[in-house]
């Protein structure tokens, strides 16, 4: 079973235009990759 803990694949960051911005790691390159920016955290 789990232990709680979740794997850090990437993250989301806020713009200074107030959007957000999503990224992941590419776990075959080890380089950060941009899914793009979004007017809300939830991406609606």
């Amino acid at each position: 079973m789990a232990s709680g803990r979740r794997r850090q694949l990437g993250g989301i960051d806020r713009l200074p235009s107030g959007r957000w911005r999503a990224r992941l790691i590419d776990p075959a390159t080890g380089r950060r990759t941009s899914l793009g920016t979004f007017k809300t955290k939830c991406g609606r």
